[in-house]
């Protein structure tokens, strides 16, 4: 077992707080974390436990994408690409392999909250006063759809963690709750404002699955915090309609799905063009309409102009990588969405409150990624280092004087 140092654990908490908010210092902060935990657990037995079935599905994850960045030849070798899966996978494998005590986990945790309201904040500032910028984003993350989608992580987080401390509101002071609901109010109002529809969607998801999955620790009952998300839906819906008017308009040209069909049969030609490796990360732009027209002309059928559509990215966690990095990259994905979902099954015991926001954090993250991930490239960059962060303190194991067990995945 491999507890962080002082150390690592600042530098974990430093990434958690600047992921959303500036790039220079969270790929500092993620490198000193990466280089310590290496360091010191290279100087112990065993680099932090034995090798189980999380340590197989990341590193097939990680091999993935560098074998289909080998064999994209003769289109761009998007190494870079590559190395972002790495990143994103490595922090959610080291953390696996490392203890960390309860309240380093809240800390923690209370960074990641902080850190996202601080970026939203800004965001809505920017918003506000910059007349070129016309929806939310958050300074690091980026595109609306993917500060959309780390808001719709981060608040699923904390609604988790409010459910999770809900029985223990008395015993511990209410302050923790309040600021736990005050900063949930905050997150879903910035996902609500953010014209993201697949975010919304896994939000919507993600609270149900959190009250049903912690109905008996909490002793909440499911409807109640989907009712209140239901209302402050409404309410914002009528105060701020633009993704009402902007999925009106999207059925009134009858184009209801934003052209993700079209994206979908261009990411399908790319599969069967290349079905073992795909073409390789990032060269989904490299598939133009000469390069689709060509392959469907070679199979003896007539390429129609009007089913496809060329951009940069299917818009889709899975037919991004069913395009990308093939029947290995997707495979890959599958398996790890599935131990995912697999370690999630193990809920903890009633009263267990810090294994319920453990519990809660990589439930945020997992619906999050594959609710959203239909209709949008999740696990990418800033939310996808979130997603396994979260995921990685969830199937860690806990530090001496938490007696309670890692999940067995």
């Amino acid at each position: 077992m491999h507890k962080l140092s002082s150390p690592e654990f600042y530098f974990l908490v430093a990434l958690a707080f600047v992921l959303p908010l500036w790039e220079v210092p969270k790929t500092l902060f993620f490198l000193l974390f990466v280089i310590a935990w290496l360091v010191r657990a290279g100087t112990a037995a065993g680099w932090g436990g034995t090798w189980k079935i999380p340590d197989t599905v990341f590193c097939g994850m990680i091999g993935a994408a560098f074998v289909s960045a080998w064999a994209a030849a003769p289109l761009p070798q998007q190494w870079g690409e590559a190395l972002d899966v790495t990143r994103w996978v490595l922090l959610g494998w080291l953390l696996s392999r490392s203890a960390l005590s309860s309240r380093q986990v809240s800390l923690l945790l209370t960074f990641v909250l902080a850190g996202t309201l601080l970026a939203g904040i800004h965001g809505m500032w920017v918003w506000w006063v910059d007349p070129l910028r016309s929806t939310l984003q958050l300074n690091s993350v980026g595109h609306v759809n993917h500060s959309a989608i780390y808001l719709a992580i981060a608040a699923l987080a904390a609604i988790g963690g409010l459910l999770a401390r809900w029985p223990d509101r008395f015993r511990d002071g209410p302050r923790t709750c309040w600021l736990l609901a005050l900063a949930a109010g905050v997150l879903v109002f910035l996902v609500l404002i953010g014209d993201s529809r697949a975010a919304l969607l896994a939000l919507l998801a993600g609270v149900l699955v959190l009250a049903v999955g912690s109905r008996r620790h909490s002793g909440i009952h499911p409807v109640k915090p989907l009712m209140v998300l239901l209302v402050s839906l409404g309410l914002v819906l009528f105060m701020h309609p633009s993704i009402v008017v902007k999925t009106v308009a999207l059925s009134q040209s009858g184009n209801p799905q934003s052209y993700r069909l079209e994206l979908a049969r261009v990411a399908i030609e790319a599969w069967r063009a290349h079905p073992i490796t795909g073409v390789g990360p990032a060269n989904f732009g490299q598939v133009t309409q000469p390069v689709v027209e060509a392959w469907v002309q070679q199979r003896g059928e007539v390429f129609t102009p009007s089913r496809y559509l060329f951009l940069n990215h299917s818009h889709s966690l899975y037919f991004n990588t069913l395009a990308e990095r093939g029947a290995l990259g997707i495979a890959a994905l599958l398996l790890l969405l599935l131990a995912w979902a697999r370690a999630l099954l193990r809920r903890p015991a009633v009263g267990q409150t810090d294994e319920w926001i453990r519990w809660s954090g990589a439930v945020a993250a997992g619906t999050v990624v594959v609710v959203a991930g239909i209709f949008n490239t999740t696990l990418h960059h800033e939310h996808g280092l979130l997603a396994m962060l979260l995921l990685g303190l969830w199937l860690g194991p806990r530090a001496p004087g938490d007696w309670v067990k890692a999940p067995v995945v």
